[in-house]
């Protein structure tokens, strides 16, 4: 018996002395993760991150692009990680799921220039173009409520390009968070402001660190034992407004 314990202590232990530098990969993002002037991933999502890799003494690197690419690197790679990704029904299988990130308000935006936009439901927006990113949520919603690709709907690859064909009124309305849209209106000197037309309620839900469902099972579960330990503690006090 005394032998098992030796080998199960043992087992742990190398768990703990792992030398991997584990993949984590996510999206510019603002105000949750982005690119700083030093080139470094900073956002308030970052931050919880980061707190989590280094509090379980798991090394890392974080990986910044394009959404698509972003999903496609952690689907196909076993024991990689991302965020801030949507928990959503369709999701849940697909990954594990670490810790909680920062809430999602999702609203439809316009530019506040155009007085000729008017919609307050998903209904009246029908009759408008609204654009939207490849391989995020709001397609599948937008097509299951009757929208139609290339009618009233235009895919685009990445968020910057939605941004700049709204700016150009080539798309009349875009999905946006309302921190997301506040922060771009503040520090873009080309972005035309936006106006919020209206939320989505639907939409608005939690996003999380997630990993790729054939990770290490002792990595993931440490992880999520940190957060269940430090999250009253830490993780609860670091404001996702901010």
């Amino acid at each position: 018996m005394r032998y098992w314990l030796y080998v199960i202590a043992l087992v742990a232990n190398s768990v703990l002395a792992d030398e991997s530098v584990y993949s984590i990969y996510t999206e510019e993002f603002e105000p949750f993760n982005y690119l700083s002037e030093k080139q470094q991933v900073i956002g308030t999502a970052t931050t919880k991150v980061e707190l989590l890799f280094k509090l379980s003494n798991i090394k890392y690197k974080i990986n910044l692009t394009p959404w698509f690419r972003t999903i496609k690197a952690v689907d196909e790679t076993p024991n990689t990680f991302i965020y801030s990704l949507v928990r959503s029904p369709q999701r849940e299988d697909k990954y594990h799921w670490i810790m909680p990130l920062c809430p999602l308000n999702i609203a439809l935006f316009k530019l506040a220039e155009r007085i000729d936009i008017q919609a307050k439901n998903l209904e009246q927006a029908k009759s408008y173009i609204i654009g939207v990113e490849r391989n995020q949520l709001t397609v599948n919603y937008l097509l299951s409520k009757g929208f139609v690709e290339n009618k009233n709907l235009v895919i685009v690859k990445d968020e910057k390009q939605t941004r700049g064909m709204l700016n150009k009124q080539r798309v009349d309305m875009v999905f946006a968070t309302e921190s997301f849209a506040l922060s771009k209106n503040k520090k873009t000197p080309k972005q035309k402001p936006w106006e919020l037309l209206f939320r989505v309620n639907e939409m608005s839900l939690p996003m999380y660190l997630a990993a790729n469902r054939d990770s290490n099972a002792e990595v993931i579960d440490k992880l999520q034992r940190t957060y269940q330990q430090k999250k009253l503690t830490m993780f609860d006090k670091i404001n996702c407004d901010q």
